[in-house]
Order: C-alpha cells, then structure tokens, then sequence
C-alpha cells in the first residue's frame, strides 16, 4: 500500500462522486443504492456522524464502484482523512467495510487506517483489522503516508487525492494550495503562449474542479471571497454562473 499506489487514480473522480453522482439514480441491489443514501455522505464533513459512517461503504460498492483500481486512492485519502478529524468514528467505519460484500472494501478500510496515521488509527492498525498479517501491519506502520499540505501538486491524480481529503475532513488548506497553484500560474494558463501539454491538463483540472467545488460548497467559496487577487475575482465569476 506505498504511496504511488494511492495516487493510481484518474482526473475529475472526486468531483464526479461528490457532485455529479448525487444527480443519478444508482441500481437496484440494495436500499443503499439511491440518491437519498448518497446524500448523506455527501459531503462527508457535513455528516461527521455514526449513520454516515455506517453506509459509507455500502453506497461505495452501488454499482462496484468500490472494486475499481483507478479509483481507490480518491477512497484511501477520503476515508483516512474521515477517520483522522473523527477518530470516534473509526469503530463504525469497520463495521461498514466488514458488512460490504467486497474485499476490497477491507483494503480500502486498511490503507485509510494507513494514510489517517494518528494514535487511534495506528491502534486499530495494530489489532490486525481483516485478520490482517503482522508482517504486513508492520510494513504499513513503517511507512509514512503522503502529506496532503506538502505533497507537489503535480498530477491530475494528486489533485484527486486532495480533494478527497478535502471532502473527508473539510480542511481548507486544501482549497489554498489548489488556489495558490492557479494563482501563480494564472497569467500563463490564460496566455496564448504554449504551454506544455502535462501542466496545460493539470492547471486546467485545478481550475475545474475548484469551481465546480466552490460552487456547491461554502467551505470552498469562502477562501476565494477572502482572497483580493485577479486571479480569486475571476474563478469566483466561473463559480457564480455555475
């Protein structure tokens, strides 16, 4: 479970789940499955609370979603950054990986316990969670995981991870460094200039996602509102017409 595993995921999966899929009717399979069980977990840092905890995997697995390599890194830093700002939370959270019929809920469950990385989720680390070989808890307990604040931002798939911290703990530094980033390359993504492909994609999907995400939620308005600069004026005028 090292790090370049968890950042194995594609661009605009976190804001497909956070804010697109809420938007449709999931299958038929179980009572999780709906709109109405999507939405409370969605955002996660609005519902810090047992039921969340409870049908978090559940809606996860709606349609296999959960079984998807592409898509668990975006899981990873959501879950761990759930269990690290609510650590009460960590027991309930067990309980809905154990009652999914996956096992890759369990290695979901198991690298957020990796990734939250405090006392209490070390801990349960320790109590060997899924029967969990010894060999392998001390493997993880070995390995530092990313830090969200210090991590380059050099991916389309890093941001997924970011913003799937953001949607696990509400932390808003997350949307500063998004904001930052734009910010100072801001004249030059809005240059007729050439840009190299790879940062033209990743600027464009900071850009994206952050006014998508601004424009459903406070948390992330707020820090462009409290910024003065051309760049905030201008993503908050793509985030008032969305």
């Amino acid at each position: 479970m090292p790090q370049n595993k968890n950042m194995k995921i594609l661009y605009s999966l976190i804001i497909f789940l956070v804010i697109f899929v809420p938007q449709l009717t999931f299958g038929e399979e179980s009572k999780f499955c709906t709109k109405e069980y999507y939405e409370k977990t969605s955002p996660l840092y609005q519902n810090r609370n047992p039921e969340t905890a409870t049908i978090l995997f559940q809606v996860f697995s709606c349609g296999g979603q959960i079984s998807k390599e592409s898509k668990r890194g975006q899981f990873v830093s959501l879950i761990g950054g759930y269990m690290r700002e609510n650590p009460e939370l960590i027991e309930s959270l067990y309980t809905s990986a154990s009652s999914v019929d996956n096992t890759d809920a369990a290695k979901i469950y198991l690298d957020g316990l990796w990734f939250c990385s405090t006392k209490e989720c070390q801990s349960k680390l320790k109590e060997r969670p899924f029967q969990l070989p010894v060999k392998d808890v001390n493997n993880l307990l070995a390995e530092s995981p990313p830090d969200p604040f210090s991590i380059p931002i050099d991916s389309p798939a890093t941001l997924d991870f970011l913003w799937g911290y953001f949607f696990g703990t509400g932390d808003t530094k997350i949307v500063e460094r998004v904001y930052n980033l734009l910010h100072s390359n801001w004249e030059e993504l809005n240059s007729s200039e050439p840009m190299g492909a790879s940062k033209r994609m990743l600027l464009s999907a900071a850009r994206w996602s952050l006014v998508s995400i601004a424009s459903q939620q406070d948390l992330a308005k707020r820090v462009l509102e409290k910024e003065k600069t051309l760049t905030a004026k201008e993503l908050l005028k793509e985030v008032n017409t969305k």
